[in-house]
C-alpha cells in the first residue's frame, strides 16, 4: 500500500517485537523497504490479552483519524468500526474456527455501517463465508497471497552439490500435512537429484537432525530470515509444493487445508522456478498445469518422481514454466498488484458511499 503512494502506519503488539530477538532492523529481516512505520503496543499478561490489545490498537488508530483501516486482527477492526472508521478486515480462514467471542465480534463488525468488505485468500474461502453468511453476499473480496519480484542483484546461493545434478527445494513448515515428508520419501525414490529443505522450528528442525533414516542426498538448511530465502530459491532447479488436503497449524488443532494460499507458492513464482505441485483443489485456482508448473496427484509418489525426471530432461519445459510462473506473479499476484487491486475497490465502495479517501 505504501508503494501505491499511500501513507501507512502498521500496528502490531510488542510480543512480534520480542520474537525477533537479535534483529537489528525488522525491515531488513523481512527484506521489505522500509517506507512504512511500526508502533508497537504493549501485549499483557493476564487472560483475554487478545481482545484488550486491540481496543488498544484501535485507539490508537482512531488518534491518526485515518481514511482507512485495513487489517487481520479482528478486535481492532471491530472496535475501530465501533469508533466510525471505514474498516476493510482480512480472514485467511473460516471465523467460526476462532471461537464464540471472535463470532460476536466478527457479527458487530459486518453490522457496522463503517465496515467496507471482508478479504479473503481463496474462492473456496469467500464460498465457505458467503454460505455461513449470507448477509456478505456480494462484499467478499479474492485476493490470493503474493510476493515481491526478485531483485535482479539477488544471486543463488552455493550449495556445495554437483551442477550436473538437479537441485530440487522445499521452503516452508515441517509440520504435518505441508509435505515435508513426502520430499523424504522423493529423496529416497530419486537418489540421482539433491534435495533441500529450508525451514522448520527449532523444536521441528532439531527432531529431524535426529532422526537416523534420512537420505544421503536431502539436506536441512533450517530457517532462515525471509530476506535470505530468496537467495536459496535461487539456487535450486525445481521446487516442490506437496500439501496435502489436510494441513494441521496451530499445533494440529486448525486444519486450514481447504483454505490455504501458500505463501511459498508465490515466492517459487517469483524465483522463475519451475514448481511442482499437488493436486489440492484450492491450489489449482493458482496452478495451471503445463502452464506456470506442473501439477502431480498429492498421494501418488510415482507421479512426483515422472514429474522431476521431466524437469531433468526438458530443460526447455523447466525454463518455459518458470518464465511463465514469473509473469503471472508479477502481472496478478504481486504485493503490489493486490494491494493497488484492494485500493481500488475501497475507493470504488467509497464513491458509492459518499466517502472520499486522500493520499
Amino acid at each position: 500500500m505504501a508503494l501505491c503512494d499511500h501513507d501507512v502506519v502498521l500496528f502490531a503488539p510488542d510480543r512480534a517485537r520480542e520474537r525477533e530477538t537479535g534483529v537489528t532492523d525488522v525491515f531488513d529481516y523481512y527484506g521489505v523497504v522500509p517506507n512504512f512505520s511500526i508502533e508497537y503496543g504493549p501485549w499483557p499478561a493476564f487472560r483475554g490479552r487478545g481482545y484488550w490489545y486491540g481496543w488498544q490498537a484501535a485507539r490508537s488508530v482512531c488518534r491518526l483519524d485515518p481514511d482507512l483501516v485495513y487489517g487481520r486482527n479482528l478486535a481492532s477492526a471491530c472496535f475501530a468500526a465501533t469508533m466510525g472508521l471505514p474498516v476493510i478486515f482480512e480472514a485467511h480462514s473460516p471465523i467460526e474456527n476462532e471461537g464464540r467471542v471472535a463470532r460476536y465480534l466478527f457479527r458487530r463488525l459486518i453490522g457496522s455501517s463503517h465496515f467496507m468488505f471482508l478479504v479473503v485468500i481463496t474462492d473456496a474461502l469467500r464460498q465457505e463465508y458467503e454460505r455461513r453468511w449470507p448477509q456478505l453476499s456480494g462484499r467478499v473480496v479474492v485476493a490470493p497471497d503474493g510476493a515481491d519480484p526478485l531483485a535482479p542483484e539477488i544471486r543463488a546461493r552455493d550449495l556445495g552439490s554437483s551442477a550436473s545434478r538437479l537441485q530440487v527445494g522445499y521452503v516452508g513448515h515441517l509440520y504435518k500435512g505441508k509435505g515435508a515428508e513426502t520430499v523424504v520419501e522423493l529423496a529416497r525414490l530419486c537418489p540421482q537429484f539433491d534435495f533441500h529443505i529450508v525451514g522448520g522450528t527449532a523444536s521441528d528442525l532439531c527432531n529431524w537432525q535426529n532422526r537416523t533414516d534420512l537420505p544421503d542426498n536431502l539436506q536441512l538448511h533450517g530457517h532462515q530470515p525471509h530476506g535470505a530465502v530468496q537467495a536459496f530459491l535461487m539456487s535450486f532447479d525445481a521446487v516442490l509444493l506437496p500439501n496435502a488436503p489436510t494441513v494441521k497449524a496451530r499445533g494440529g488443532k486448525t486444519d486450514i487445508g481447504q483454505w490455504t494460499s501458500p505463501l511459498k507458492l508465490f515466492e517459487y513464482m517469483a524465483a522463475s522456478r519451475a514448481i511442482v505441485c499437488s493436486d489440492v483443489p484450492v491450489l489449482q485456482e493458482i496452478a495451471e498445469d503445463g502452464v506456470n508448473m506442473l501439477v502431480c496427484r498429492h498421494d501418488d509418489l510415482l507421479d512426483w518422481v515422472s514429474a522431476l525426471n521431466r524437469l531433468r530432461s526438458d530443460t526447455t519445459l523447466r525454463r518455459a514454466l518458470g518464465a511463465e510462473a514469473r509473469l503471472q506473479l508479477e502481472s496478478r499476484y504481486s504485493w503490489q498488484v493486490r494491494a493497488q487491486g484492494l485500493l481500488d475497490r475501497a475507493e470504488a465502495f467509497g464513491r458509492k458511499t459518499g466517502t472520499e479517501f486522500s493520499r
